[in-house]
């Protein structure tokens, strides 16, 4: 997993997790499970930004990015996601992808004001990261992880 300074000194006061936090991020996972959609070598989130066809699309990695967009914040809207809460999220959500697909993932959090957001995509031989590895240039915490598929990293 590599991050930024800034997602690291976010990180460094993570702040509290309950007991039902698992379970709460678990069942919106698995809501959103319900809606990805394997077509034209991409794996996206069918109606989750708009009804998505992914039929005659060029550039996978741009169209898996947009709509793998997750806004953590409206997803949970009465709970204050503190940095704890979001990498529950980004770590249960990665091993749920690295379970049911083998296929290599690049998996995105960033923050921007209290708004956390998470996306993803398929990492493809010749195709470039939908993230710029020079972290540090995003004036917003912001961090990435490569899993699945060979390989453990990139």
């Amino acid at each position: 997993m590599r991050c930024n300074k800034r997602m690291q000194a976010l990180l460094i006061k993570s702040g509290e997790l309950s007991p039902n936090d698992f379970a709460a991020t678990e069942k919106r996972i698995e809501k959103l499970f319900g809606d990805l959609k394997y077509e034209n070598g991409c794996l996206f989130l069918a109606t989750h930004n708009g009804k998505a066809n992914a039929e005659n699309v060029s550039d996978r990695v741009e169209f898996e990015a947009w709509h793998n967009e997750v806004l953590i914040n409206l997803m949970f809207p009465k709970k204050k996601i503190t940095s704890a809460f979001a990498m529950q999220f980004f770590a249960q959500f990665n091993a749920r992808l690295q379970s049911e697909y083998s296929e290599r993932i690049c998996a995105i959090m960033s923050e921007d004001g209290g708004r956390w957001t998470y996306r993803f995509h398929i990492v493809r031989e010749g195709e470039p990261l939908w993230i710029s590895e020079d972290l540090e240039m995003f004036s917003q915490p912001i961090m990435y992880d490569v899993f699945g598929g060979e390989d453990d990293e990139l």
